[in-house]
């Protein structure tokens, strides 16, 4: 049982099942931040869910997904630069919802803001493409994440027209780390398309509705 929870909790962490690391190339075991992102980005299509991240410090990251909240229980108030992490545990089962935790919890957008800026420090996530083209759908929530005026200002271009993260260091006038770091934070928030995907997406869906255009011509059901 982590800390700082009611008694009560021992039936939750029975519901508790241990996710093992992501691999990254080579078979490398992804840590710290990165081990982390990857479970985040496997939460997407889930309405709820319940993270337990361990560290070897006994500090305890607790996140809430259905909430969009989280808890870092620690003798530190600030989430560290990379946690060493012992173990990560989740609840996935259908209305999961973590016990009574006497803190208060964050907006769990800072947590993903800081996990998606140091998760892979100067590459684009394994998940995301190197090359492609990307679009903001939303802007961070200024208010609850550290930035700076670079991101601001990275939001601002990728919310007017797509580029890739060369384009978008060199308009920025940024590093290209700095432009993939900003990119992996915007995906882990889940407010940036890669426009090539969405080019392809709006094909396909498109292929049966000229399907169906070219046999209702061919029929004359348009036909007076």
């Amino acid at each position: 049982m982590y800390p700082n929870t009611t008694p009560s909790s021992g039936s939750f962490n029975d519901q508790l099942v241990a996710v093992p690391p992501h691999t990254r190339g080579g078979g490398v075991p992804a840590v710290g931040w990165a081990r982390v992102a990857f479970v985040i980005n496997s939460l997407r299509e889930l309405p709820s869910a319940v993270v337990i991240v361990e560290t070897v410090d006994e500090e305890r990251l607790v996140i809430d997904w259905g909430g969009r909240r989280f808890w870092w229980l620690s003798t530190g108030s600030a989430l560290p630069e990379q946690p060493r992490i012992a173990g990560i545990r989740m609840a996935r089962a259908p209305g999961s919802v973590v016990p009574t935790i006497r803190e208060l919890p964050e907006p769990i957008d800072a947590l993903l803001w800081h996990a998606g800026l140091l998760a892979f420090p100067g590459e684009i996530a394994p998940w995301l493409r190197a090359d492609a083209a990307y679009r903001a759908t939303g802007w961070p929530n200024f208010t609850v994440v550290a930035h700076g005026p670079e991101h601001v200002r990275m939001t601002a271009l990728l919310s007017r027209r797509a580029l890739t993260v060369e384009q978008l260091a060199k308009a920025a006038r940024v590093e290209p780390s700095a432009a993939s770091d900003f990119v992996n934070a915007l995906a882990l928030l889940d407010v940036v398309v890669d426009e090539d995907s969405v080019a392809s997406s709006k094909i396909a869906v498109s292929k049966p509705s000229s399907l169906f255009a070219r046999l209702r011509a061919r029929w004359g059901v348009d036909r007076g």
